[in-house]
């Protein structure tokens, strides 16, 4: 199984990635941290699609400097409250990427999100409380594997 984590907080990110592999010793772990980076890396990620993707819905654009590039205008008009929206929408419009599953794992409540998950095919949401297990139950919900790859 490949599983791709899209978290900005290097500090959320590594407990996130150590649990998935704890609880998935056999699978592929990757990380992406900002938007810009997903957009950077968007045609090898659809080129050797993951089974799955972990989505955090609030990300910054880029890893801030002192001279950053102009944003895009979708990235300016949505801001960063939306930018894993966006890195989502690009997965499911892409032929090699719209099955994949999404989880949206975010302190954003699903309420805050109901048109954005209803437009989106094959996407959850899962809320960030501080406990990945409902994290792993819904990744087991979602991915059909076998009980060893599920790390049972």
């Amino acid at each position: 199984m490949k599983i791709l984590c899209v978290e900005d907080d290097h500090l959320v990110a590594k407990p996130i990635l150590d649990e998935l592999q704890a609880a998935f010793p056999d699978a592929e772990v990757k990380w992406i941290g900002t938007e810009s980076e997903f957009r950077t890396h968007f045609e090898s990620v659809a080129a050797n699609p993951p089974d799955i993707v972990i989505m955090d819905v609030m990300k910054l654009w880029d890893v801030p400097s002192r001279n950053p590039a102009p944003l895009p205008d979708d990235v300016r008009r949505g801001g960063v409250s939306r930018a894993g929206i966006r890195c989502a929408k690009m997965l499911n419009n892409d032929e090699r990427t719209k099955d994949v599953p999404i989880i949206l794992y975010t302190v954003l409540d699903e309420a805050w999100l109901r048109k954005e998950i209803r437009e989106l095919r094959n996407c959850y949401h899962v809320p960030k409380e501080g406990d990945i297990n409902p994290l792993l139950e819904k990744i087991r919900q979602v991915i059909p594997l076998t009980p060893n790859q599920h790390g049972l």
